[in-house]
């Protein structure tokens, strides 16, 4: 299996942020967005028996695993094999999706795992995705997955409710995450960025009713620094 990188931190992101958890990034991806902040996963990797992934992971001494990329369904067998063997295990498993592979994506909801989905603007990925396989597909997930709304300060908050009014189309349960991205690697800017919209997010009572504003943490505390 082609890994990045395997190592420990606290989630930064999403429904689960706060809490302890070995992170597994996989090599690759089928969108290379214009603002992705780890595009040292495109192509720089090792390659890794499931065995040894498994071993590397118990070292870690973490109930929770985040299986995140680049797009770990790209590499969709390894990518189960793991799964099924994280469930034997009784490990917690997150997998971070950008939810393209709807077909795969279809598959794993059936496991006892929670799919973290990011739906991504056009202004952050650089050109329109077709995301209605996807947003199809949603009433198949566990009440525990959710979604990520990823956007960047181009938005606008019509756009974001209009994206928002597509999920709750398919699946008016599912818990959605508004994330505003770093786009240029200048933490006041993102401060500010987030301030500007949590301002706009309080107007707009589609989005508070449907959504929770939750910036990247570790972006915060951290900021660019990597295996945070």
């Amino acid at each position: 299996m082609k890994i990045v990188e395997i190592f420990k931190s606290i989630q930064g992101e999403g429904k689960y942020i706060g809490t302890a958890t070995a992170f597994l990034r996989t090599a690759g991806c089928n969108l290379n967005c214009i603002y992705c902040d780890t595009k040292y996963s495109w192509d720089k990797y090792k390659e890794l028996s499931i065995k040894n992934i498994l071993e590397k992971i118990e070292k870690l001494e973490t109930r929770v695993i985040t299986i995140t990329g680049g797009e770990p369904l790209l590499q969709f067998e390894e990518c189960n094999e793991l799964i099924k063997n994280l469930i034997e295990e009784e490990k917690l498993v997150i997998l971070e999706t950008n939810g393209i592979l709807a077909d795969k994506l279809e598959v794993l909801a059936k496991y006892d795992i929670i799919l973290s989905i990011s739906i991504k603007t056009e202004t952050f990925i650089g050109n329109e995705i077709d995301y209605n396989d996807t947003f199809k597909m949603l009433n198949t997930l566990k009440n525990t997955s959710y979604i990520k709304v990823v956007f960047t300060p181009h938005d606008n908050v019509e756009k974001l409710q209009e994206t928002v009014s597509k999920i709750r189309k398919y699946n008016n349960k599912i818990e959605i995450f508004l994330q505003p991205a770093n786009i240029d690697n200048r933490f006041l800017n993102y401060k500010t960025f987030i301030k500007n919209f949590w301002l706009e997010f309080l107007k707009n009572r589609y989005l508070y009713e449907n959504c929770r504003l939750l910036p990247q943490l570790h972006k915060i505390i951290f900021w660019n620094k990597r295996r945070i």
